[in-house]
């Protein structure tokens, strides 16, 4: 009962190297199944976003998030130089 596009989906992510790319997954469902634990492990950060709140929300909780990420990373690179 996997949607179609997790088959599409999965061997664009399965084959990256998490030692060079981060890979975010915002899910957007509450149910779980063997498809969904594969696709999960090619992650380095599961996000399940299926809350009962608005997709307006939902974009601000992600944009949000990512914004925090990218500003780390720029820290990071800061003191790494």
């Amino acid at each position: 009962n996997f949607h179609s596009v997790g088959y599409f989906f999965e061997p664009l992510i399965e084959n990256h190297n998490l030692k060079k790319f981060e890979i975010f997954i915002y899910y957007n469902n509450n149910k779980y199944d063997e498809k969904t634990k594969i696709i999960q492990s090619y992650c380095n950060n599961w996000r399940n976003v299926f809350f009962r709140i608005s997709f307006e929300k939902k974009k601000n909780k992600i944009r949000d998030e990512n914004y925090k990420k990218k500003e780390n990373s720029s820290t990071l690179r800061r003191r790494v130089k």
